[in-house]
């Protein structure tokens, strides 16, 4: 099933807001207030959540729901983020025809759709 053209540029809004947030913990993984996020942020819930396979992404690269409180995803204690987790998986369902793995590796396994 090949997604809408306006469904497609929320992926592009979606993998730039999750870039983002890799960034920060790449650039400051001492800053705590970077390895969580909050699920029901306004922006995050509108280009991240609302988005297919958007939270499927996140967990893909290793966030995780936080146990104490679901509305957060959280990195785990000693996992760090690099830019290459942006890179290691596809938000846009195989078989459409604007499928583009953001990685040389091909498409990402881990992600249910």
């Amino acid at each position: 099933m090949c997604l809408s053209y306006s469904h497609l540029s929320g992926l592009g809004v979606a993998v730039q807001v999750m870039s983002k947030l890799v960034r920060n913990t790449a650039v400051s993984p001492s800053e705590d207030k970077f390895k969580r996020i909050k699920l029901s942020n306004s922006k995050v819930k509108t280009t991240i959540v609302d988005t297919t396979g958007g939270v499927p992404s996140l967990l893909a690269m290793g966030w995780v729901y936080d146990e104490a409180d679901k509305e957060f995803l959280m990195l785990p204690k000693g996992v760090q983020m690099t830019m290459k987790e942006v890179g290691s998986c596809c938000c846009i369902p195989p078989g459409c025809a604007y499928h583009k793995p953001f990685s040389a590796a091909g498409t990402c396994d881990k992600v249910q759709y």
